[in-house]
């Protein structure tokens, strides 16, 4: 038992989890696996089942800390993977099921997840220019730019189709229709001393009043 803890200190240590520490204690079960994980926490009557409150260290570094039910991860729980992503949240039969957030170094998903896929709520998308903002399922999306320009309103086929608003850095607004990204169609440009225009728009260019 003692040389299975300092294996696990050891690794914990690597991986920089420090809050698994007071996991180990003598009265904890430690297992370790053929496949080269390990677990340590509650297990069933029998003592040969993962079931309540525990910590599976993978063999590849992942690690998962929460419940287990029968063998599988479900209820609460979370998840941190070697390359630095995370999920937190509800687990249904090994899969992110319910309410819970993943992120990584590229993005921050927060909402519902049904059998391993993200269903609705806020995907947030960053990048060293723009940060994206998508709800889902209405598709609305808010961009903002390094220069502070901001774009709220539709998102369609991983597009910027439909009706938005694009607030930018000078104080200028356009609201109105827009096609992959660009004002076209009908819409209003405010400029920052208050004179507007409607019109027509083709391209990001003016074609005229209606």
């Amino acid at each position: 038992m003692r040389s299975k803890k300092i294996k696990l200190l050891i690794l914990s240590f690597f991986l920089g989890f420090f809050t698994l520490f007071p996991l180990f204690p003598e009265t904890n079960n430690v297992t370790e696996f053929p496949s080269g994980d390990w677990y340590f926490g509650a297990v069933d009557d029998q003592g040969n089942i993962l079931d309540g409150e525990g910590t599976l260290m993978f063999a590849d570094g992942t690690i998962y800390k929460g419940s287990f039910v029968h063998q599988k991860r479900n209820g609460e729980g979370i998840m941190l993977f070697p390359n630095g992503a995370e999920y937190s949240g509800n687990w249904n039969d090994d899969l992110f099921n319910g309410y819970g957030t993943y992120s990584d170094e590229t993005c921050t998903i927060t909402g519902t997840f049904a059998d391993g896929s993200f269903q609705n709520g806020l995907y947030t998308i960053k990048s060293n220019d723009f940060t994206y903002k998508i709800t889902y399922p209405s598709k609305k999306v808010v961009i903002t730019s390094g220069d502070g320009t901001t774009y709220s309103g539709s998102f369609t086929n991983q597009e910027l189709t439909g009706i938005g608003m694009i607030t930018y850095s000078n104080g200028d607004i356009y609201s109105g229709q827009i096609v992959k990204g660009k004002r076209s169609g009908i819409g209003n440009y405010i400029y920052q001393n208050g004179s507007r225009v409607r019109g027509k728009w083709l391209d990001d260019k003016w074609k005229g009043s209606l």
